[in-house]
This record gives structure tokens, C-alpha cells and sequence, in this order.
């Protein structure tokens, strides 16, 4: 009896380690097994703590030269306060940040760098953690019509942390002959920066507008004669070209070149793309300039212009059921449902547009211009895993060698993971063939 009950125990220990390898054998491939299933039993984004945001932005406003044969570009770079590093000095907070601009031609070649330093100050512990207050670095440059290269580095003087944006932009002399119009921009304040002559409150996502607070739009006119009279339209525009406001204004006098704040209407806009227009007219001229942006009035992110496909697209972390229950809801709680969605996996109290959302759909929008292969670029393999895993830490690409078909290797060293493409009919659709070969 002691013989049976010791064979029985040692048997119960062996099954029991059996069991425990195969518990970590699935644990290994079960995240293989949902996402070729379509990830409905195994949400992985849920489990990635990790999110690409970005340390800052970069946007660009062009303007009237006082320089002959120039165009005046301002260069904005807001960065929020949670991604400073904040020392207490006296009652106060500060963060200081160094910004690195270089500017290049067509070929490439350095035509010009700056460096300037910006700080921010706060009495408060608690803000130096928001995610609506921000920093703003801003560069006046006055260069000629042309392509440029643009590489804006960041570092925070107190950790160290560098950060890099590259952007190209093409500069353009706006048409004039007797009238003409610089670009438009967003702004929450009319307050200007007497020193720069640039708007101290720029919208920090211009293409993304809650209106929750003031907006207004911010652009200069040129006219040969200031004592004519000007008219000035401004329009709101849905995205079936349906008239949402319009603003008129009539005015005579002022200098040559003048600037001006309108106030854009948008508190009573709902969800979706518009188009701010603008149009003026002078004599027998006319001058049209459009704006197009997001109004964000629920907490989603500036890339979803629709609902119902944002929906759709959660089906690399959602399951169908939820899917189908946030699409049973009518469309006018549809944003909000979605938001709660996102709000619940990812609780972000102090983010006004959760996080993890924004970079889901930031790499959806990704994805979809550098995969599509006949399909979305979300659909592909090589679109799912980036969606999922985020940009890759390498990737080795191997091209007709020996007649064996074109092939990437994915490389994500601080997962430990690895995963294999192969373009098997030569036509550039890269199938997965083994997430860890």
C-alpha cells in the first residue's frame, strides 16, 4: 500500500512537471495561435506596456518675408510637460530643454543649424505631469522657395533624453499681384509674441481640435492699396462640402501687410473631417486658401475620420462579440462607446485622448501606407505584428538569393522575439511563416 501510494505520488509529481512544461509551452505559442485565430481569445496589445508616443511634435506655418525673394517659416516644436524632467528649484519646478535645427537642400547638403533653449516653469508638482500643458519651442527661419530637409533634435538638459523628428517641406511663394494670402493657422489665443511676431498659443495638433477652449485662426494679408476696401470670408465646411458657419468681415485701411485673428465656429460641430475656407476679395481679385482638420469632441484621436471602420479595426485586440455590441449602439453614441472601450482596458485619467488608443490607430495609419499589398496594410501579416509589437528593433531583408523567394526578419531584442516574412510569389506579399524561427 506505502509501494502504490509512493508510485502514485511520484507518478502525480512527473504529470504534475509535464504539466507545467506544457503550461509553458502554450504560454509560448498561444500568442501565435490568436493572432493567426485573428486575436479574438488573446488581446495582445492589452499586454504591451509599451507605447511609441512620440517626445514632440513638429508643424510649420509660412508667412510673408520682409526679406526679398524669402518666405517666412516658423517652426513650432511643443513637447508635453509629463515627457520633461522636472527639478524643484526654490518654490518652483523648472525644465530646460536644448533644440537642435538643421537644414538641408534637395541634395542633402547642410545649409543651416540652429540651437536655442527653452524652458517651463511651474509652482505646481502636479503639472509638471500633464498632458495638456506644454512647452513650446519656435524657430523663424527666412529662406528661399524651395525643398527642404528638416531634422529637429531634442535633449532635456536634466536626463539626458534625446529625441529626433525629421521633416520634409516645400516652400511656395503665395500668388500676390495686388492681393495675397499666407498660410493659415490654428491658434487659442490672440495673444502675439512681440519680439518673434508669433502667436504665443498655437493649436499643439493643429489638424486635431477639440474646441473646448477658444479657437482661432490666424493668417496675413497683403494688399497694394490698404485704403480699398477688403472682404474677408470665413467658412467652415463637413466633410459632404455643406456650409457649418460662415464669418464675413469688410475692412478698409491698415498697413500693406496685416495679420489677423478670426474666430473659428466649431463649438457646435460634431464628430468628423472639416475644411476651414477662407477667401478673400480685393478689387477684381480673389484669393482661396483651405484648411482642413478634425473636430475631436468625444476624446478620439485626430487619425479616425470614421467611426465605423475604427471599430472594425479593433479586431486585432477585441473579440467579435465586442465588436458587434460597440457597432449595435446608434451612431451618435457610437464615439463616446468607443472611448469608454479604450478607457476601460486602458485606464488614463489624466489623458483627455487615452494613449494607447493614439498609437493603435497612429500604427494602423502606418501600416496602411507601407504594407498594402491588395490589401489594407492592418490586414497583412507584416501590417498585424507592427500594429501589435510596434516598429521593430532591426529588420534583415534578403532579396532573390538561390531562387529562394524574398524574405524579412523582423527583430524585436527587448521582447526576445523574432519573426519571418516570405514573399513567396514575388509580388511583394510578405506572408508569415514562423513568429519564432
Amino acid at each position: 500500500m506505502i509501494f502504490i501510494r509512493s508510485r502514485q505520488k511520484r507518478m502525480l509529481m512527473r504529470y504534475s512537471r509535464i504539466s507545467e512544461v506544457l503550461v509553458f509551452i502554450l504560454l509560448l505559442i498561444w500568442p501565435c495561435i490568436a493572432f493567426c485565430a485573428g486575436a479574438d481569445d488573446y488581446p495582445m496589445w492589452r499586454e504591451d506596456g509599451q507605447i511609441g508616443e512620440p517626445i514632440f511634435r513638429l508643424f510649420e506655418f509660412q508667412r510673408f518675408s520682409t526679406e526679398p525673394g524669402r518666405i517666412r517659416l516658423e517652426i513650432y516644436a511643443p513637447i508635453k510637460y509629463d515627457m520633461l524632467q522636472f527639478i524643484r528649484q526654490d518654490s518652483t519646478f523648472t525644465a530646460s530643454v536644448e533644440m537642435n535645427l538643421s537644414i538641408s537642400g534637395d541634395d542633402r547638403e547642410l545649409l543651416e543649424r540652429k540651437i536655442k533653449y527653452f524652458s517651463a516653469e511651474t509652482p505646481e508638482y502636479a503639472t509638471t505631469n500633464s498632458r495638456s500643458d506644454f512647452l513650446i519651442g519656435t524657430f523663424v527661419l527666412n529662406l528661399a522657395p524651395g525643398n527642404y530637409a528638416f531634422t529637429m533634435l531634442t535633449k532635456d538638459q536634466e536626463s539626458k533624453r534625446i529625441s529626433r523628428i525629421e521633416k520634409e517641406i516645400e516652400l511656395k511663394f503665395p500668388q500676390i499681384d495686388q492681393c495675397g494670402v499666407s498660410g493659415l493657422m490654428l491658434t487659442t489665443s490672440m495673444q502675439v509674441d512681440q519680439d518673434l511676431n508669433t502667436p504665443v498659443h498655437p493649436v499643439v495638433n493643429p489638424k486635431e481640435i477639440d474646441c473646448k477652449s477658444d479657437v482661432f485662426c490666424y493668417f496675413e494679408i497683403f494688399r497694394a492699396d490698404p485704403q480699398k476696401e477688403m472682404h474677408i470670408e470665413l467658412s467652415v465646411l463637413n466633410s459632404n462640402d455643406e456650409l457649418q458657419s460662415r464669418d464675413t468681415l469688410r475692412t478698409i485701411g491698415g498697413e500693406e501687410l496685416s495679420s489677423y485673428f478670426l474666430p473659428l465656429n466649431c463649438n457646435d460641430l460634431t464628430f468628423g473631417r472639416y475644411t476651414i475656407r477662407l477667401i478673400v476679395r480685393y478689387e477684381e481679385v480673389q484669393r482661396e486658401i483651405k484648411y482642413e482638420f478634425t473636430r475631436n469632441s468625444s476624446g478620439l484621436p485626430g487619425s479616425i475620420n470614421d467611426i465605423d471602420n475604427a471599430i472594425k479595426r479593433l479586431s486585432l485586440i477585441a473579440s467579435s462579440a465586442e465588436m458587434n455590441e460597440l457597432l449595435s449602439f446608434p451612431k451618435s453614441d457610437r464615439e463616446q462607446k468607443l472611448v469608454d472601450f479604450w478607457n476601460e482596458i486602458f485606464p488614463t485619467p489624466d489623458e483627455e485622448t487615452n494613449g494607447k488608443m493614439t498609437e493603435y490607430y497612429r500604427r494602423i495609419g502606418y501600416v496602411n501606407k507601407q504594407y498594402g499589398d491588395g490589401h489594407e496594410g492592418w490586414r497583412t501579416d507584416r501590417g498585424r505584428v507592427y500594429i501589435i509589437y510596434g516598429k521593430p528593433t532591426d529588420i534583415e531583408k534578403h532579396v532573390f538569393v538561390d531562387q529562394q523567394a524574398p524574405t524579412e526578419i523582423w527583430y524585436y531584442s527587448h521582447l526576445g522575439k523574432q519573426f519571418v516574412f516570405r514573399d513567396e510569389n514575388g509580388f511583394g506579399t510578405y506572408r508569415l511563416v514562423s513568429p519564432f524561427w
